[in-house]
């Protein structure tokens, strides 16, 4: 592989990997944004129509949720980012 390959390669995104390793995704992989990991909160208050990542994991992902809220305890922290940080839709 040339370093123009190795190159191109950097350059693909998640989606073309898995387009490209035709993986069998479900539909709902794809009814989301993705900015990384599911537990981080960077740019929660910038999330539109009043539903954060946080209210759809509770129903995509229940257990994960709980374990964010209670067990790290983030929604203590969510619940005084967001007293900070007025959310972009608030206005």
């Amino acid at each position: 592989m040339t370093p123009e390959d190795k190159q191109k390669q950097l350059h693909l995104t998640l989606d073309e990997k898995i387009k490209q390793s035709k993986m069998l995704i479900m539909d709902w992989y794809y009814q989301f944004e993705r900015t990384g990991c599911m537990f981080c909160m960077y740019g929660l208050h910038c999330e539109k129509n009043g539903e954060t990542r946080f209210d759809k994991m509770k129903q995509t992902h229940p257990k994960q949720y709980d374990y964010c809220m209670n067990q790290l305890g983030l929604k203590t922290v969510i619940d005084e980012y967001l007293k900070c940080s007025p959310r972009k839709d608030s206005k």
